[in-house]
């Protein structure tokens, strides 16, 4: 097995097959700045997981989720179309 993967050609080794893409492409992140428990992941969470969100629960003595408060469904509607529109472009190369 030592030599199992240098032994395979390119095309049949797994790890060739792998590919990585962003969640989101440079036009979303842009368009919708990514932050952690803020306005845009509060409002995707809004958007794509709305029972995950329970805005009675906010603390405003946590400073990275400060922005929380200016989350809307809307907004997160709007990131959520641009992120899918994104990915299938990506996805269908």
């Amino acid at each position: 097995m030592q030599d199992y993967y240098n032994s395979k050609g390119k095309a049949d080794a797994p790890f060739s097959w792998i590919r990585i893409h962003p969640f989101m492409d440079e036009a979303s992140q842009q368009e919708f700045p990514i932050d952690h428990a803020g306005k845009q992941e509060t409002s995707l969470m809004m958007a794509f997981c709305p029972e995950g969100v329970n805005m009675e629960k906010f603390a405003s003595d946590k400073w990275y989720a400060k922005t929380a408060v200016e989350a809307s469904r809307e907004y997160g509607m709007k990131a959520k179309a641009k992120i899918l529109d994104g990915m299938r472009k990506t996805l269908k190369g």
